[in-house]
């Protein structure tokens, strides 16, 4: 979630700057505060691998017992997707073996981008 939060923020900064330099206007804040609850409102869930048991792991941010086991990432990322998209604003990152982020999916109503 705070990856999210991140990204929007950064996105915002970015989008406010070349604003700037065009000459238009920045975001309005209200449009700041709707992406913000809209971030913290979305349902996140990590595919993960499960060293001890070699399978695949799905986790939902926030509850620490995995919401699903996998003999495949295939398997879990297949799992994984459903259970994004099973919520109004839902994301979906599916990590590597060695744990880094190899993809995000994102359901719902996602912010619209912005020119700049």
């Amino acid at each position: 979630m705070k990856t999210l939060i991140t990204l929007l923020s950064s996105l915002l900064i970015v989008s406010s700057l070349s604003a700037c330099q065009s000459g238009s206007s920045a975001l309005p804040l209200t449009s700041v505060v709707r992406l913000q609850a809209q971030a913290s409102s979305r349902v996140v869930y990590h595919v993960v691998p499960d060293a001890k048991s070699g399978t695949w792991l799905i986790k939902r941010e926030g509850i620490a017992q995995a919401v699903g086991s996998f003999r495949t990432k295939e398997e879990a990322v297949a799992a994984g997707r459903a259970f994004g998209r099973s919520h109004a604003l839902g994301q979906l990152i599916v990590h590597k073996a060695n744990g880094q982020i190899e993809i995000e999916y994102t359901y719902g109503n996602d912010p619209a981008h912005t020119v700049g």
